[in-house]
C-alpha cells in the first residue's frame, strides 16, 4: 500500500501535469486541466504549486471573459503566494486582479517590489 508521503507525491505531479497540459493546450481544453488541476493540489501539502495552479485558472477565466470566476482562484493565489514568500507570483496575481477589475483597498497594503 502506498505511503501518505507517496499519494502527496503522486497528487502534486498530477496537479502540475494538468496545469502545464492546460497552458499548452489553451482554449476550453485548457481551461478544463486548469480546473482539474486545482483540487489534485488541494488534497496535497504543495501550497506554492496550488497557488500556481490557482493564478493560470483565474488568467486563464479572465483571459475567457469570465471576469467574475477569476476572481477569487486570483485573490486566494495572491494570498498563498504571499504566505510562501513567492512575491512575483503574488504580484502577477495582483496584476491579473487588476486587468480584471478587482484590485481595491484590500490589496492596496502590498505592493511588491520587483
Amino acid at each position: 500500500m502506498p505511503s501518505a508521503r507517496h499519494a502527496s507525491r503522486v497528487l502534486r505531479t498530477i496537479g502540475i501535469s494538468a496545469r502545464v497540459r492546460g497552458l499548452l493546450a489553451g482554449g476550453e481544453r485548457g481551461l478544463v486541466l486548469l480546473e482539474q488541476a486545482v483540487p489534485a493540489h488541494e488534497a496535497s501539502p504543495a501550497r506554492l504549486e496550488r497557488a500556481y495552479a490557482l493564478l493560470e485558472l483565474g488568467a486563464a477565466l479572465r483571459r475567457t471573459g469570465r471576469r467574475s470566476d477569476s476572481l477569487q482562484p486570483l485573490r486566494t493565489a495572491v494570498e498563498l503566494g504571499r504566505r510562501c514568500g513567492a512575491t512575483v507570483l503574488a504580484a502577477r496575481a495582483l496584476d491579473e486582479l487588476g486587468v480584471a477589475g478587482a484590485v481595491g483597498r484590500r490589496y492596496a497594503f502590498w505592493a511588491p517590489t520587483r
